[in-house]
């Protein structure tokens, strides 16, 4: 998901050598760097993303206690969770301390 940068035309030579106006083949962002740069735009947007899908996970549905389809909806949720966990999204502590504070 993290881009890198390819040569957009030639070489710098206001820069060091080895330098070029670079685009990122995932993004297109541009920046000034040496060939095959990772793409700090793409890395720092992942990185956002992660942590907005982690406060999504963490965050329990919305439902009433005495609405009938709660225990559906915390299942899912502990589905979420457990997922989320094993693709290191969040950690198990992170997933049981949310789980204790919404159901007790």
């Amino acid at each position: 998901m993290t881009g890198h940068g390819y040569p957009a035309g030639p070489a710098r030579t206001d820069w060091p050598e080895g330098y070029y106006d670079l685009a990122c083949d995932t993004c297109q962002a541009s920046w000034v760097g040496p060939e095959g740069e990772p793409c700090e735009w793409c890395q720092t947007s992942l990185d956002h993303m992660r942590l907005w899908q982690a406060e999504l996970t963490l965050t329990p549905p919305d439902t009433d206690p005495d609405d009938i389809t709660r225990p559906d909806a915390l299942k899912a949720w502990a589905q979420r969770l457990n997922v989320a966990v094993k693709a290191e999204l969040i950690t198990e502590q992170q997933a049981r301390n949310a789980w204790k504070r919404h159901t007790g």
